[in-house]
């Protein structure tokens, strides 16, 4: 059984209490270890600035207000334009990304219908690498008001190199809090090494019963 680790936000100001937004662990998985390599130095793409799109459904009280969202997957932005300090992608990269949760929206309807019916774009995300500060820039706001700026929309900002991240929901960008969960390294590892030690051991015994078939043979 897999312990869970959860990597909550690192909230700032004054923070919204009854609305938070929460990645599933698969999605945290692609997005901190394959996307933007939390706290490695080591990463290559890590070094300059990443961003891109964040799908997935809301959970709302009996009045319609949203009090939960949950990140089920996570597009990437392709641009030349990226920096330590800056990112910038093209309408046409916005296209693409359109096209990729339209993807995963059909993807979704063939086994669960009504779950693709809630798919819907939260929001964007994006890194501030090295020693940024997690914050919103003036840039940051602007691409809010441009592109995010519907109440049900989230902006993600997160530090790969110094494992912060936070949260900001809609046009107004109020922070609240976010929660990353993620499988503990160290059960990860050893489920990885058992493996490894199973799979020995079963070519060990393979290769002796090949060798007792070959003497009776003799």
């Amino acid at each position: 059984m897999k312990t869970m680790n959860v990597i909550v936000s690192n909230t700032e100001e004054n923070v919204v209490p009854n609305r938070i937004l929460i990645f599933s662990p698969q999605t945290a998985a692609i997005l901190l270890n394959e996307k933007i390599g939390w706290g490695r130095f080591d990463f290559p793409r890590n070094k300059t600035e990443q961003g891109g799109w964040m799908i997935g459904h809301h959970i709302t009280n009996g009045q319609g207000e949203i009090i939960k969202s949950e990140v089920q997957y996570i597009l990437e932005a392709e641009t030349d334009v990226r920096e330590p300090g800056y990112i910038e992608w093209s309408a046409l990269e916005d296209i693409r990304l359109q096209r990729a949760f339209f993807t995963i929206q059909r993807s979704v309807a063939e086994t669960d219908p009504e779950a693709a019916k809630h798919l819907e774009l939260l929001g964007w995300w994006h890194t501030h690498p090295n020693r940024l500060h997690v914050f919103l820039s003036g840039t940051d706001r602007a691409t809010i008001q441009s592109k995010f700026n519907k109440p049900g929309h989230y902006s993600v900002v997160l530090n790969p190199h110094q494992k912060t991240w936070r949260v900001f929901a809609g046009p107004d960008a109020t922070e609240i809090h976010g929660f990353i969960p993620m499988p503990d390294a160290t059960v990860t590892n050893k489920a990885v090494k058992d493996k490894k030690h199973n799979r020995g051991k079963w070519n060990k015994r393979k290769r002796k019963i090949s060798m007792k078939k070959q003497k009776r043979r003799r």
